[in-house]
């Protein structure tokens, strides 16, 4: 009887490996690195005297509104102008939010829409806000469930959704709710709520979509909208009818960094934290930044995206965090993720002069009277980690590419 079940226990891992290789680094692989792979923040400060000089130098008399913090691949700080401040980080956020998401998660995650059938012959469908889901989507379902119905008998179709309370941080103001970048954040998202109608109403323009595909069955259909518990009981959901899959994880870490979509930002936060309250994800997110070991006197996350001005975040924090990643696991594939200097993203249109085109990755930040550059320096001695967070009305593009060439250009530190 031991034998059996040492066998049983044995066989799990190799049968999750082999069949759902999420589930797998979620449940063994990730506890496992934890306890071989160690977080180690800033080692020493080492400050470049000719780079710290030549940077202050950049400042000038408006040193106050900037915060500026470099440090090396062996974690020590190179130079460093008020990086100890806590500021707000705009879309540099996302840089926290994505390397909570594919530290907790892992590559082979993606986000699932599930048809269910429950015991009472009731469907459900459950989402986890694939920024994807479209018309598509809910042809295919519609498709499943007059397959199931070909009698077309009445049935109940049940959307379990957010409460509403859930769709955005409580402090997002009301007109960034009204715009696309500041779209209701819900499981089963048209578009991502990208829409006129999904903007005013989610729920509405879902279920009248589903109803318009349906009705070219003549399915007789009772709708429904329910709250999504944490847990779904396999007792009350017995089988999946149908399953819709996201874009595998890299395309949606791209999509938060690179294009700086702050829907996807919010859905990775809720799924990587196993909660969609935003204040319970939040705090994940920060227990999660607390266990690496980071500088994080004065952080405070309040969303995903880095829409809200409640997020406060010092530069040496986002610097070395970048620092640590490039160490983890999977930080190859984490800084693939980011925008590229010249070429891609929102990196792409900043005036960089040649001699960094392609050689400087990261994100770009934008809040009225904000802006961010947080990123990895390729250089010949080696990657720098930079993090640039300036508080001004001014455009300060130029200056903040003049500060990056200087990092170049001292590195070595001579």
């Amino acid at each position: 009887m031991r034998k059996k079940l040492l066998i049983i226990i044995l066989t799990i891992p190799l049968w999750l490996l082999v069949n759902n290789r999420s589930l797998f680094y979620r449940t063994i692989y990730r506890p496992l690195l934890g306890l071989v792979f160690k977080w180690q923040g800033l080692e020493k400060l080492r400050i470049c005297l000719p780079l710290q000089n030549e940077i202050s130098y950049i400042a000038g008399v408006k040193e106050n509104n900037w915060s500026i913090s470099v440090v090396d691949n062996s974690r020590n700080l190179i130079a460093d102008i008020n990086g100890e401040l806590v500021r707000i980080p705009a879309s540099n956020q996302k840089l926290i939010t994505t390397a909570f998401a594919i530290d907790r998660l892992g590559l082979d995650y993606k986000l699932q829409s599930i048809l269910f059938l429950r015991r009472d012959g009731v469907l459900e469908l459950y989402g986890e806000g694939d920024p994807d889901f479209g018309l598509s989507h809910i042809v295919r379902i519609s498709k499943t469930i007059n397959k199931y119905n070909p009698k077309n008998k009445l049935i109940k179709l049940v959307f379990r959704e957010e409460p509403m309370r859930n769709w955005w941080p409580k402090d997002w103001h009301p007109s960034d709710r009204m715009n696309v970048y500041g779209s209701p954040v819900t499981r089963l998202p048209l578009d991502s709520n990208s829409s006129k109608t999904s903007l005013a109403n989610p729920t509405i323009n879902l279920l009248n979509n589903f109803d318009n595909e349906l009705r070219k069955y003549n399915q007789n259909i009772q709708y429904q909208f329910i709250e999504n518990n944490s847990k779904i009981s396999p007792f009350s959901l017995m089988r999946k009818l149908h399953i819709e899959d996201s874009a595998p994880m890299l395309s949606l870490l791209s999509l938060a960094n690179t294009e700086s979509n702050n829907f996807i930002s919010e859905v990775l936060l809720r799924q990587a934290a196993g909660s969609w309250k935003n204040g319970l994800a939040t705090s994940k997110a920060e227990q999660w930044l607390s266990s690496l070991n980071l500088p994080i006197g004065g952080l405070k996350i309040t969303d995903g995206s880095g829409l809200s001005r409640s997020n406060a975040v010092s530069t040496r924090t986002l610097a070395t965090l970048l620092a640590l990643m490039d160490k983890h696991p999977l930080g190859k594939e984490y800084m693939s993720t980011m925008a590229i200097s010249g070429q891609r993203g929102t990196l792409r249109y900043i005036p960089f002069p040649s001699n960094l085109n392609g050689k400087f990755i990261g994100k770009t930040g934008t809040l009225n009277g904000v802006r961010s550059i947080s990123g990895v320096l390729n250089t010949i001695s080696g990657s720098k980690f930079i993090s640039i967070i300036y508080y001004g009305p001014e455009n300060i593009d130029s200056t903040i590419v003049r500060i990056i060439n200087s990092i170049y250009r001292f590195s070595p530190c001579i």
